[in-house]
């Protein structure tokens, strides 16, 4: 309707005549109605983009918020979270027996929404509730340690946080870092599996030197196994200025009260003889977290 109206002023400025009346070609119009012209298109487009902009930014919203009275969700996907506002499609591990996936639910239902706008750095887990039609996706900031708080936000809205009960949080605690994670499925997930000193998908970390050297974006996955068999994480995620560098042990039990997460900052990657090394990192403390890469070929 306002880009019909906008297209009306504008035929009658070509037409030089009065939006109401228009008058024949040889009309003349002072200056006076020039400049009223030419303020009343301004005013119209200004409504046009005003209302365009706020269509658009009403279809971009996913969900603002989640209706939990009807959401029947049936089964929950989680995987470890890599960056802000997607979701990883690498599974870690899948929930649907209906108790479980109820207490899971009620947990995300019973939180108490925060205060104010977030601004914070990258979550622990990526939980995708599904239901009959309707599917939801959630960022969950969630450590292994008890006297952790927890939170998440809808993958579609970062700024909102939730905050989860002490005893929803052991729930979801319990439940989650107790989820096995094989050797096969890191493989399959596209991750360089190292296991006893084998190598599974060496060649990715081979392409994500030459992506890094070439300003490519692009991200690897190392995962290695303790002898209890847990997983222990080294994330390397570069957007072609950086790589983000994260090491996550959140599901080795028996690595005492070590760091189980964290994360530094690197400029690049460096050979030194046979052995890849971060460059140009943000803290001096690396060597616990990632001492070097070396190729078995």
């Amino acid at each position: 309707m306002m880009k019909g109206l906008l297209f009306f002023v504008l035929r009658a400025l070509i037409n030089r005549g009065d939006i109401c009346n228009d008058f024949p070609l040889n009309a003349s119009i002072s200056t006076e109605e020039w400049i009223a012209l030419i303020k009343l298109i301004g005013l119209v487009a200004l409504v046009v983009f005003t209302a365009g902009c706020e269509s658009g930014s009403t279809n971009s919203v996913v969900s603002a918020e989640v209706n939990w009275e009807e959401f029947a969700v049936t089964k929950v996907e989680i995987s470890r979270s890599h960056r802000l506002g997607s979701i990883n499609p690498a599974l870690f591990g899948v929930v649907d027996q209906p108790d479980e996936v109820a207490l899971l639910a009620e947990g995300f239902r019973s939180a108490t929404k925060m205060e104010g706008k977030l601004d914070i750095g990258k979550a622990d887990l990526d939980l995708v509730f599904l239901g009959e039609g309707e599917r939801q996706a959630f960022h969950l900031w969630l450590q292994p340690n008890p006297e952790s708080k927890a939170m998440y936000t809808l993958a579609s809205d970062t700024g909102t946080g939730y905050t989860l009960s002490e005893e929803a949080a052991n729930e979801l605690r319990d439940r989650i870092y107790a989820l096995p994670y094989t050797p096969e499925q890191a493989a399959k997930n596209g991750e360089i599996v190292e296991m006893y000193g084998k190598y599974r998908n060496e060649d990715k970390w081979v392409k994500f030197v030459d992506h890094v050297n070439k300003g490519t974006p692009d991200e690897v996955h190392l995962t290695f196994y303790t002898l209890e068999g847990a997983p222990l994480f080294r994330d390397f995620v570069y957007d072609g200025q950086a790589i983000e560098f994260t090491y996550d042990r959140a599901w080795d039990s028996y690595g005492g009260n070590s760091i189980r997460k964290t994360t530094a900052f690197c400029q690049g990657i460096e050979k030194k003889g046979a052995k890849y090394v971060l460059s140009g990192c943000d803290r001096e403390d690396m060597a616990p977290y990632f001492d070097g890469f070396y190729l078995s070929k």
